[in-house]
């Protein structure tokens, strides 16, 4: 029987992607709103409300990709571990991605 095709492993896997989900809109609202400070220069002096969205956004998009791959490392590190380093790979990818995706946005909003 292969181990890596359980049901338990693809639940595992689908509930893993849906964390990679949340952490990778986390990571697209923190671009959304880290770059208006930052192209006005005052990212050492951000206002409460400002530190506070960017701050969670951050700290919450990290908490939850680690949470997301701990869960894909449940179901795959042992018997598929080639599998488990793409997927680590594809997340970290995926998160740079929305996050340089949430600066275009603000960017292109703001032209």
């Amino acid at each position: 029987r292969n181990q890596g095709n359980t049901v338990e492993n693809w639940i595992s896997r689908i509930v893993g992607t849906f964390c990679a989900l949340g952490s990778i809109g986390l990571f697209w609202t923190l671009g959304v709103f880290v770059v208006v400070p930052w192209r006005d220069g005052r990212m050492l002096a951000l206002e409460r409300g400002e530190m506070q969205v960017i701050g969670v956004a951050l700290v919450l998009g990290i908490a939850t990709l680690w949470g997301a791959s701990r869960i894909f490392a449940a179901a795959d590190q042992k018997e598929n571990p080639k599998l488990y380093t793409v997927i680590l790979i594809v997340l970290i990818i995926a998160a740079v991605a929305a996050l340089i995706s949430g600066v275009s946005w603000t960017l292109a909003q703001r032209a």
